[in-house]
C-alpha cells in the first residue's frame, strides 16, 4: 500500500518497497466506515488502512515522542509487521461486512471473527497470528487484553482440540539424493549461472541449517577466504535471536564437488562481472540483467527447482525444508545435539534429544551433512 512509503509508520527496511503517486492524500491512509444506529443520524468513523498507524496514534495519545513512537514500532520484525497487516486487513473486511467499527470491538464480535475464521479452516498458527494482531493492536476488553482474555484463550483451545495441527512432513528427504545430482553435473566450472546459484544456494542451506531469508541476507563484503575455510555474516537478525550482534558462519573446505566453500568461489569468480556498487552488499544475484540482488521468494524457488532436478516432487517439499533434511541427516551422523541448536539457533533441546539422540564422534555439522553416506551405511 502506498502508506507504507510513509517513513513514521515503518522501519527502514520497508520505506523502498511502494511508490506513491503525486496526489498521494490522506484518503490513502483512511478507510470510511459509516455506522448505523438506532438514532436518525449515522456514526462515521475514519479508520486507518495501515495497522501501524493505528498504534502510532495510540502512542502519540499517551504524549510519546515521534523518536520513541519510532523506536516502539521497529521493535517488531518485518515478517511480523507484514503478517499483522495482512491480518489487519482481513479484520477491516470483515467488520464492514457486518457494520462494525474495528477498532472498538467487543467480546462478543472478536468471538465471532474468530469462530468464522475457524469455519474457514485456518489453522491453529494462523488462528493465532490473528488473535495477536487483534492483542497488540486494540484496545484491552473487560481489563485484559484481546489475546489473554479467558475467553479468548478457551475458545483457542476448542480450536486446537476440534482441528490440532498436524505435522507437514512424515519424514524428510534424504540430502544424499541431492548431492548425487550435484555430481552428475561436474565441476563446478562447468555449470551455467543458473545451476551455480541453485547448487551453491542448496550446499549453504544444508551446511548452515539457516532459513531462506538468512541465506538471502548473507553479507558479500563479509565474506572471507582461507585455506581451510569461509567467514561471512548474515545482515539480517536471526528470527528468534533478541540479543546479541548479528550472527556469522564458518565453513571448512571438504573434498569433492559439493564443498560449498569452492562452490561460493565459483560464483563470485561467475558474478564479479555483475557486481556494482548498487547491488555490492548482497551474495545472491538475480540470473537475469540487471542482477539486482534477490528477494528470499527467489531463493526459495531455486531450492524448490533443486529438489525437483534431483528426483523429488516439486510439491512435495518446501524450500524450507532443507532445514529439517539437514539437521535429520547431522543427528544420525552423530553430530552433537547442541552443535545441531546452535546451527540452526534453535533453543529448546528436548524435541532432538527424544528423536535423534545418537552416540557423539568428532565432526562439524557442515562435515555431517555434505558426506554422502557410503553404500555399505545405506545397506545398513
Amino acid at each position: 500500500m502506498p502508506a507504507l512509503a510513509i517513513t513514521t509508520l515503518v522501519s527502514v527496511a520497508f520505506r523502498d518497497v511502494n511508490r506513491h503517486p503525486k496526489d498521494f492524500s490522506r484518503k490513502s491512509l483512511y478507510s470510511t466506515f459509516s455506522f448505523t444506529r438506532a438514532t436518525p443520524s449515522a456514526e462515521i468513523v475514519e479508520v486507518p488502512v495501515i495497522r501501524l498507524e493505528v498504534i502510532r496514534q495510540r502512542f502519540q495519545n499517551l504524549g510519546f515522542s515521534s523518536e520513541v513512537i519510532q523506536l516502539l514500532l521497529g521493535s517488531a520484525r518485518q515478517s511480523t509487521i507484514a503478517s499483522y497487516q495482512s491480518a489487519w486487513k482481513h479484520w477491516m473486511d470483515w467488520c464492514t461486512e457486518r457494520d462494525s467499527n474495528p477498532l472498538s470491538p467487543n467480546l462478543t464480535s472478536v468471538m465471532n471473527y474468530l469462530t468464522s475464521l475457524f469455519n474457514s479452516g485456518y489453522a491453529t498458527a494462523s488462528l493465532n497470528t490473528h488473535r495477536s494482531m487483534l492483542s497488540m493492536t486494540l484496545d484491552p476488553i473487560d481489563g485484559h487484553n484481546i489475546g489473554e482474555h479467558p475467553l479468548v484463550i478457551q475458545l483457542l483451545k476448542g480450536c486446537y482440540n476440534l482441528n490440532p495441527p498436524k505435522p507437514r512432513y512424515e519424514s524428510f528427504w534424504d540430502p544424499d539424493l541431492v548431492l548425487s545430482y550435484f555430481n552428475s553435473l561436474g565441476d563446478n566450472s562447468s555449470l551455467g549461472l543458473y545451476a551455480l546459484s541453485k547448487k551453491l544456494a542448496m550446499l549453504l542451506a544444508l551446511s548452515t541449517i539457516s532459513r531462506v531469508s538468512e541465506i538471502c541476507s548473507i553479507s558479500f563484503p563479509s565474506i572471507s577466504f582461507s585455506d581451510k575455510a569461509v567467514k561471512f555474516s548474515f545482515s539480517r537478525l536471526k528470527k528468534a535471536q533478541t540479543s546479541g550482534p548479528l550472527k556469522s558462519c564458518v565453513l571448512p573446505r571438504l573434498k569433492g564437488l559439493c564443498c560449498p566453500v569452492e562452490c561460493l568461489e565459483s560464483y563470485l569468480n561467475a558474478t564479479k562481472q555483475f557486481r556494482v556498487s548498487n547491488n555490492n552488499s548482497s551474495l545472491f544475484l538475480s540470473i537475469k540483467r540487471p542482477h539486482r540482488p534477490i528477494r528470499p521468494s527467489t531463493l526459495g524457488h531455486w531450492l524448490k527447482s533443486c529438489l525437483q532436478d534431483a528426483g523429488l516432487h516439486k510439491d512435495s517439499f518446501s524450500a524450507h525444508s532443507t532445514r529439517g533434511a539437514a539437521a535429520s541427516k547431522a543427528i544420525l551422523k552423530g553430530v552433537q545435539i547442541e552443535s545441531v541448536l546452535q546451527s540452526a539457533h534453535w533453543s529448546s533441546q528436548s524435541t532432538f534429544r527424544k528423536f535423534y539422540h545418537r552416540d557423539l564422534i568428532s565432526v562439524s555439522v557442515p562435515e555431517a551433512v555434505l558426506a554422502q553416506t557410503s553404500s555399505r551405511e545405506s545397506r545398513l
